[in-house]
């Protein structure tokens, strides 16, 4: 993410609403692409790229509910960071949204202050969970030519041994 604006998905069935996001969105520096139902947000979210997902629960073709179960299937996209952003303000719904595995729940009507600080969190979330990770492969890296020069080492060691 650094040396680049974020990219945030809007998966929103309301064209005027979809819209508004999208200006809020761009106004704070983020780029931001659109998906007008569940199965076109979840074909966006497989090409990748995208750093945060703005996500109705009531939506055509496949639900916002279902949208988010099927992400967090994928092992590719386990930082990618989902808010739920919708008029269902029961505590039924939320908690639903927070078992399909959404980070955040925001209802509607909502402050664009809110909207805005939510997603910094998460993009700053998301940015710290990819450097760990990063670090963590690297680690795993040096560990394993640590291990194959053990081995080796040990097998020189083992030859020179059977000489004696």
């Amino acid at each position: 993410m650094q040396g680049r604006r974020p990219t945030i998905l809007i998966v929103e069935d309301d064209r005027e609403l979809c819209g508004l996001l999208r200006r809020v969105l761009r106004q704070a520096g983020y780029r931001v692409t659109t998906a007008a139902d569940g199965a076109a947000g979840l074909a966006r979210i497989a090409r990748g790229g995208l750093d945060l997902v703005l996500l109705d629960l009531r939506l055509p073709k496949l639900d916002g509910l279902e949208l988010c179960r099927q992400v967090r299937t994928r092992r590719d996209q386990a930082c990618l960071p989902i808010i739920i952003l919708t008029g269902a303000a029961d505590e039924a719904d939320r908690r639903a949204g927070f078992a399909a595995g959404a980070n955040d729940y925001l209802t509607k009507p909502f402050q664009r202050a809110e909207l805005l600080d939510r997603a910094q969190v998460w993009l700053h979330t998301r940015q710290q969970l990819q450097a760990v990770h990063e670090q963590l492969r690297r680690d795993l890296a040096e560990r394993e030519r640590v291990e194959e020069e053990l081995r080796r080492a040990t097998e020189a060691a083992g030859r020179l041994m059977s000489f004696r």
